[in-house]
């Protein structure tokens, strides 16, 4: 058997077209969302599929993205209310991060690129509260990795 270095790369949302196209990766752990793209855009396949457990011994079967809004905008309460004001969010590429939300949004007929005053996509999966979220974004879109009750978010909650 011939020995073979192996290495981890990361890279964002928009490095992974360009690596898969230049062959310089074999493996790839993704979002689905991503992975279909990847897949009928440069024939990938799928080895094993990752079942994500947020809680030890239970898979996760359901995805999803959480729209938060800052606990001191108050006049912030439904998804009206975005319009108008500047939003944040994960990536264009992003499944939780941006996909889900924004097929809700559209569904109560919220255009982002038209009716929000602002739509930045700088932040990884960090943006929350309580990570520095820049206080000229009054809400702002996370994939969800856990359970979120109650109405306002204040403080990390898992």
């Amino acid at each position: 058997m011939t020995r073979r270095r192996a290495g981890i790369v990361s890279l964002d949302f928009a490095e992974i077209h360009d690596a898969v196209r230049a062959g310089q990766v074999d493996f790839i752990l993704t979002n689905p969302a991503l992975y279909a793209e990847l897949e009928k855009l440069h024939g990938i396949r799928r080895i094993i599929t990752l079942i994500n457990q947020n809680v030890p011994g239970q898979p996760a079967m359901l995805m999803g993205g959480v729209i938060l809004t800052r606990a001191n905008r108050t006049d912030i309460d439904r998804l009206a209310a975005l319009r108008g004001r500047s939003f944040m969010a994960v990536d264009p590429l992003s499944f939780g991060g941006w996909h889900m939300a924004w097929r809700e949004l559209r569904k109560y007929g919220i255009e982002p690129e038209r009716d929000f005053s602002s739509l930045s996509m700088p932040a990884p999966f960090a943006l929350t509260p309580w990570s520095g979220w820049p206080p000229a974004a009054p809400s702002g879109l996370s994939r969800s990795r856990c359970s979120i009750t109650g109405r306002r978010l204040a403080s990390p909650s898992c």
